[in-house]
């Protein structure tokens, strides 16, 4: 919620600027054609680099008050003739979370010289934030909040329009149609800015900050929290417990309060002028009104407090503020806030991270780690791609070689040794970055350190994880490397060598029904025949006739799709290119549901042993419409796949092929609003060329919007189907305390229910905005009197994300 996401193409963009203008980055502010650089660039570049004394253009002296002071009188000098120009610059400022402190310090000089300028600063940072209420731009409202939150500490507003707009935000908690995820978010707006200006507020208006806490406080004990156990990356609390946010902020804030409201982390740099704010005009802030309820607006999901590390972990000299200690917060809000604002740029985040200025002997390269980790198992998903928090480490190990890779190291042995308890989704997510980060250092690892786990059950979860971890390592390099880099008493976790299996080439081929057709058209393969060869030479597996209607033998399907794999088998280019060169022929063949199975069946025998092409070319048979998303659905839940149902590539398959159904969706929503809004100015505008758009072209794409969202719809539908039934099949069983022996102990242990129980959960959570809204129909659908209390229980807490 507090991720400033908004914000993230700022710095890039005036990087990207500076570049492009001739502008030295190494401290030369002439143009390399010798022109001096324009007023309006200097400008933005020193108001956005204020107070980074790492900057050697910087002005000013080498702390950073006389640094704020310098760059506040040479912006007071430009005022009068680019005041908009500079309140454009202000405006993008106030929402670097990291340097909140900083511009407050410089507003509040400003306001003490020239008071009407930040009187018209401020109406328009009162636009600003109007329009992010309105557009539901939830992380700048955050960050404005607590921006104007601190500007009383500089005399710039009055304690009391704060205070109103605090008023604001609680009155929506005594809305009977209010959401939770509504009212939580404004809650946590302002106990999150509160430790900026607690001591303020107290001592000028206590009874009504007393009266907002007694609020807050009445609000978080009523609250619902059904919700957590499925945001915990941890099923156990053992050692660190899992709680809610707003309940550890809560605490965190009362303590603040236990201590006068005193805390020794924020940077205040303002208090060097208190002398010069003095006299300054006191300002109201025009009244903020949070819009009215919107059903159709996605307000930010709860979150649970990630913890990793705690005060045995770190070395002696450093001291891990307490779990519930305002510093606590306030340091992870600042690295959380650095990541968010620098994601696009690693090198710079990297750098960012390292140089937080701290107050106590905070182990900072700890609560780096943590927060990166606390991002990439975050749930529903991580804020920014996977990769980016993997580069990101990469990068600090870089920066600091002598220290973060031993916290890193250390950190992976916690999260390896809390790996029985730890989420389905959270597991995949840990193998990924572990695997991409060996790939970056030669594979080193003490691997004897975990023999143990090679004895250990395949579903067990240090083995799964271990097994998974290596298939992605040979993504990132080769079947031998793995040979080589791991140790013989691991040597049965070595994954198999990623041959391709063609049954047509084995020494049973030759009892085979279909060996002399895929022997012919594998040499037609060769030869670059064109598909009405190949088409001829599979006639002669004759069509079946059912009921006087001709179906198209599966054997011919099968032949064709496992022959051209295995002819295409050389890269990923060459299947590539199979693929379109006989896409004719896969369209003539490949015309039901049953025959799209028997193609990806096919698939999955010749690629067996290479999971990777497997995702690789489902995915782009789903791309060329060979298959549909709905058959991917019920042949991941088929008997074939049922050795590999727990894999983690299935899981990509799946998650690869909702993600596409929903940007479908997506494109055509927007596609006919443009079309819509075209269509609506045309029919009020004579002068337009009205015929362009017709009603009639508005209906089918209106219509074809619709079937596309049926077939969304459906997709959902016969997922949640198949796993109702493969769960409640488990769940029965164990109830009736029958095994099939037939199934064996994967599909009887307690580890195969939570790898397939938390997918399920996994699922629910990561398309929540798209699955939501059919709550009610799913409910209806799927439950009856016999619908056993693990489903009710969780679509107990599912629900409590919407109501």
């Amino acid at each position: 919620m507090s991720y400033n996401r908004y914000n993230q193409n700022f710095y890039n963009r005036k990087r990207r600027h500076t570049e492009e203008s001739g502008y030295d980055e190494d401290n030369k502010r002439f143009r390399s054609d010798g022109g001096q650089v324009p007023i309006e660039e200097e400008l933005e570049n020193y108001l956005f680099r204020v107070g980074e004394l790492n900057d050697k253009n910087r002005i000013g002296g080498y702390s950073i008050e006389s640094n704020i002071e310098a760059t506040a009188n040479f912006v007071l000098d430009q005022i009068s003739h680019k005041q908009k120009e500079i309140i454009d610059v202000l405006l993008e400022c106030s929402r670097l979370p990291e340097k909140l402190t900083i511009y407050s310090t410089l507003l509040g000089l400003l306001n003490s010289k020239n008071p009407d300028f930040v009187e018209e600063f401020l109406d328009n940072l009162a636009t600003n934030l109007r329009q992010y209420l309105n557009q539901a731009q939830f992380s700048a409202v955050h960050i404005l909040t607590r921006f104007i939150s601190d500007l009383i500490n500089v005399k710039v507003l009055t304690p009391k329009s704060v205070l109103n707009i605090y008023e604001k935000m609680i009155d929506l908690t005594h809305e009977q149609s209010s959401p939770q995820v509504r009212t939580d978010f404004y809650v946590y707006c302002i106990l999150s800015s509160i430790p900026w200006n607690g001591r303020i507020l107290y001592e000028q208006h206590g009874p009504e900050l007393d009266e907002l806490l007694d609020n807050i406080k009445s609000y978080l004990e009523n609250r619902t929290k059904d919700h957590l156990p499925l945001l915990k990356v941890w099923s156990v609390d053992d050692p660190h417990p899992q709680e809610d946010y707003l309940d550890c902020l809560w605490i965190q804030i009362k303590k603040l309060e236990e201590n006068d409201w005193k805390e020794s982390q924020i940077i205040r740099p303002y208090v060097s002028f208190e002398a010069s704010f003095k006299n300054s005009t006191l300002h109201d802030f025009p009244l903020i009104i949070p819009p009215e309820y919107n059903p159709e607006t996605l307000y930010p999901l709860p979150r649970v407090v990630f913890r990793m590390f705690d005060y045995t972990d770190v070395p002696e000299e450093f001291i891990l503020p307490g779990g519930h200690s305002i510093e606590r917060f306030l340091v992870e809000e600042q690295l959380h806030s650095v990541v968010n604002t620098y994601f696009l740029d690693r090198k710079l985040c990297a750098n960012r991270l390292v140089q937080l200025p701290l107050t106590n002997r905070i182990p900072l390269n700890y609560m780096i780690v943590e927060v990166v980790f606390a991002q990439l198992f975050s749930l529903p998903k991580p804020a920014h791609l996977e990769i980016f928090y993997g580069s990101l480490l990469i990068e600090l190990c870089k920066l600091q070689p002598n220290y973060m890779p031993i916290v890193l190291a250390q950190a992976t042995e916690l999260l390896f040794e809390r790996i029985d308890n730890m989420k389905t989704v959270c597991v995949e997510r840990f193998s990924n970055w572990f695997s991409y980060h060996l790939s970056n250092f030669q594979f080193k690892w003490s691997w004897e350190d975990w023999k143990e786990c090679a004895s250990e059950s395949l579903e067990a979860p240090k083995n799964k994880f271990l097994r998974e971890t290596l298939i992605k390592c040979m993504r990132l390099a080769y079947h031998q490397r793995i040979v080589d880099f791991i140790p013989e008493s691991m040597s049965s976790m070595v994954p198999e060598n990623p041959k391709p299996s063609y049954k047509y080439v084995s020494d049973e081929a030759a009892d085979l029904e279909g060996t002399p057709v895929a022997n012919r058209i594998l040499e037609l393969f060769k030869d670059r025949a064109i598909p009405e060869d190949l088409f001829s030479a599979l006639r002669d597996i004759p069509d079946t006739e059912t009921d006087g209607e001709v179906e198209i033998n599966p054997l011919k399907i099968e032949v064709f799709t496992s022959t051209l794999l295995y002819f295409g088998c050389k890269s990923f280019s060459h299947a590539f290119a199979a693929l379109a060169k006989y896409h004719m022929i896969f369209k003539m063949l490949v015309d039901s549901e049953k025959s799209q199975i028997i193609v990806l069946q096919s698939l999955h025998d010749v690629w067996k042993n290479h999971r990777q092409m497997i995702v690789v070319l489902v995915d782009k048979m789903l791309k060329t419409q060979i298959v549909e998303c709905s058959t991917i659905a019920k042949w991941v839940f088929s008997e074939q796949m049922r050795n590999d149902f727990t894999c983690f590539y299935v899981w990509e398959i799946m998650h690869s092929s909702i993600n596409r159904m929903n940007k479908q969706v997506e494109k055509l929503r927007l596609e006919y609003q443009a079309l819509n809004e075209k269509y609506k100015k045309s029919d009020n505008n004579s002068d337009s060329v009205q015929d362009e758009i017709t009603e009639e072209e508005l209906e089918y794409k209106l219509s074809t919007l619709n079937n596309l969202k049926e077939q969304q719809k459906n997709l959902f539908f016969i997922i949640i189907e198949n796993f109702f039934a493969v769960l409640s099949d488990y769940l029965t069983k164990v109830e009736l305390n029958i095994e099939n022996v037939e199934q064996g102990e994967t599909f009887k242990s307690p580890n195969w229910f939570k790898w397939v129980s938390e997918r399920f959960e996994d699922f629910l959570l990561t398309h929540n905005e798209e699955i939501l809204p059919y709550l009610k129909a799913i409910k209806s659908q799927f439950f009856t009197s016999n619908t056993n209390k693990y489903f009710i229980d969780l679509f107990k807490m599912y629900s409590s994300f919407k109501e």
